[in-house]
Order: structure tokens, then sequence, then C-alpha cells
């Protein structure tokens, strides 16, 4: 427990008796102010701590790590931190990953305190008064004065990082799993107290690291199924150090040939790749580097397994159909358009006639917003959207339908 007369006292019985162990504290000058207290979430024994002089004009770095519940204490500051230190937080995960916030910036070190680096990812050089990890979800969330609330994402690679990666050429670090949700939509007045932020973006995150950049020679990035199957190739990034790569999760929205105002919002999304471990390959000029991505189900739905891979089979399905539907229509349109200019000739008129009558079969040509008009695409729309939003088992009579529909349309 610090106080903001420079007092520093420790507890070894859950608070019954308290021991100053302010003098073990070497080269701090009296009554500087205890910003911080962090106990190590790996060992009794261990703790962080941060002091701030600037109140009395002392802007000096302190920062201090006990292993032995306050007898001796070593100072882990280094000449790399700018700015007197407000906040000092250990990674539950990582114990060598520490994270500190001083009046000029956010620092993170991966020795333990040995060595600090300034992180520079889209965060200015700002005061930083509080640090949270989140036990679940891996991110970091940095309160900071006048600058608002930044979130790491993920800082799973940051707790692979050792020494040896960092005197490494290339290495591929760990990312959590990628949650597949559904499209969400919401509407709701709040007047002036809503919140306006960024959407959380659906990819998979790919990090690694480089000693150098790559200069010469191609880099990108192959994503392969379980089977080793090429199902996307990544543009990589190439500067020194951590670099960070989306993999956007979905795929396009299915291709519909004069889309019409029923498909608006049912078509917007395409599907996602299913749940599973994918193979990464990083290309490097003549090297290959391998690691792995995955991507899983939303923990927070109790859908089974089962439920979860039959809406993805139906979903897909349907995907399909309406991309070989989209596609027929194409040649159907095109073949009349070529056959319009001759009108002269009564077989072609009538195969003008034809065409016409079979793409109202396939698609409503319909302008209108409100329209009773549903056609194969329209209807077969009507089941892609309904089973994309939705991560349930399908329902029995959206099966049948599809099941009629396709028929239908052979």
């Amino acid at each position: 427990m610090g106080t903001d007369d420079g007092r520093l006292h420790v507890t070894s019985n859950g608070g019954k008796s308290w021991v100053d162990v302010t003098s073990n504290i070497p080269e701090l000058p009296e009554n500087t102010w205890v910003s911080y207290a962090e106990a190590s979430p790996h060992s009794e024994e261990t703790a962080f701590i941060t002091f701030d002089g600037h109140r009395t004009g002392d802007k000096s770095v302190y920062v201090f790590k006990t292993t032995d519940l306050g007898n001796t204490w070593n100072s882990i500051a280094a000449s790399e931190i700018e700015g007197y230190a407000h906040i000092i937080k250990q990674d539950h995960k990582n114990p060598d990953l520490l994270f500190l916030g001083s009046e000029f910036g956010l620092y993170i070190s991966i020795s333990g305190g040995n060595d600090w680096y300034r992180f520079k990812g889209n965060f200015p050089k700002v005061s930083v008064r509080d640090i949270a990890i989140h036990n679940t979800q891996h991110d970091v969330a940095i309160a900071t004065h006048g600058r608002g609330i930044f979130v790491i994402d993920d800082i799973t690679p940051l707790r692979g990082l050792t020494n040896e990666i960092l005197s490494s050429e290339v290495t591929i670090l760990d990312s959590r799993p990628f949650e597949i949700s559904i499209p969400k939509f919401a509407q709701g007045g709040n007047g002036d107290a809503e919140y306006i932020g960024n959407n959380p973006v659906e990819a998979a995150y790919i990090s690694y690291y480089l000693k150098k950049r790559h200069i010469f020679g191609q880099m990108y990035l192959e994503i392969l199924d379980e089977e080793g199957k090429l199902i996307k190739k990544l543009p990589a990034g190439k500067d020194r150090g951590m670099n960070r790569v989306g993999w956007y999760i979905r795929k396009s929205p299915p291709k519909i040939k004069a889309i019409s105002p029923l498909l608006l919002f049912r078509t917007m999304y395409g599907p996602t790749y299913p749940a599973g471990n994918y193979k990464l390959r990083l290309i490097k000029g003549e090297e290959v580097f391998e690691g792995s991505v995955s991507l899983i189900y939303d923990t927070e739905l109790s859908h089974s397994k089962e439920d979860r891979d039959l809406q993805y089979a139906t979903l897909n399905r349907s995907y399909e159909l309406l991309q070989e539907l989209g596609f027929v229509t194409f040649q159907v349109q095109n073949l009349r358009d070529k056959l319009l200019p001759l009108k002269e000739y009564e077989n072609a008129n009538k195969l003008v006639s034809y065409l016409n009558t079979l793409e109202d079969k396939l698609i409503s040509t319909s302008n209108a917003r409100i329209s009773a008009r549903e056609r194969l695409r329209e209807k077969i729309g009507n089941i892609y959207g309904a089973v994309l939003t939705y991560q349930g088992k399908p329902t029995n009579s959206q099966l049948e339908r599809l099941d009629l529909l396709e028929s239908e349309f052979e």
C-alpha cells in the first residue's frame, strides 16, 4: 500500500498488520508520491511500484521491483522511458511482460523490466493514467489524460515475444482464435449520450516478427485449409519489428445479376469460412515460414457443433445456388442482348420471347421496393438471408423449401 507522502507498507497476513518498507527503496527522495503499487499475480513475494515526484519539481522516472516481499527493491527504470511514471502492470499470463504508463506514453517490457520499448502502434505521446488487462479477451485497455481510451487488441503475440525471437530473422507469432459471429443490426436514439466508435473488423489477425525490413523479392501470406488447399493469398507487411495482417474471414457477397430491392439487405454479406484450423505460409523471397490460425464458433452462443455445421452447410448451399443462378441469368441476358438487333428474323424474336420468359422465372425484374413479385432468386435469397443471421440449426421448412427451389432451378 502506498501513500501520497511517499510511504510504502507491505502486509503478509491479509491486512492484519503492515510493515513500512519505504527505507528499503534505494535512491528515492523523501515524500515522493507512490503513484501505483502492483502486486504480482504470479508470486506472493513479487510487486512493482511507481513513484511520481513532479509536484516537487522532480521529473525523474522511478520504477522498482521486489521479489522478497519488500525487503529489497531494484530499480527497473531505463533511459528509454520518457516522463515520470504513473502506473505499471504485469501480464497475468507472461510474468516477463510488463506495461508502464508514463506522462509521455506507453512502454512495454518483455524481459521483466530489463529492457523497455515505447509502444508506437497508433498511440500518441500522451499521459497514461490507468491500464487494464482483460482476463479472457487478452486485450489491454489504456486510459489517458485528455485523449480518451485506447485498446490494444489481442496481446497474445506480445506474450510470445522473447529475446531469442527478437534475434531471429523471421518468426510467426501465436494469435488468439477468431470467433465467428453473425452480422448484428441495432437502431436506437440516445440523444447526446450516444457512443460513437468503430465496429469490430471481421478479421483474424496474423502476427509475425521481422528482424530487418524486407526489401528485395516477393513477400506474401498464404492461407490453406485442413486439406492443404490454398484458399487465400494476402499481401504481407514488410516493416522491421512486429507486423499484423488481417485475414477477412467472410467471403464476398453472392454475385447476383441485376440486384432487386428485395435482396438489398438479404445478400449484403457473404458466408464466413468454416470453423477450424488453417495453415499459414509466409513466403519471403525464396524462404517459407509456417504457422497456423484458428477460427472458432461464437462462444457466447449455446448451439451445438452439429447444428452450427448444418447451418454453415445450408448457408453455403444457398450461397452457391445464388451464384449459379446469377451466372445462368447472365447467360440468358447476354444471349438475349445479342439477338435483339436481329428483329427481322422470326426465329430470333421467338428466342428473345423465350429468354424473357426464362428470365422472369429466374429473377424479379421489378424495381419497386414493395413488390409481390418474387422469383427463384428472391425465394432462395430469403432463405439465405434468414440462415445467414442465425447460427443455430435451420428450420425443417427452410431445409425442405431449399430442396424444392433447387429442384425447380435444375
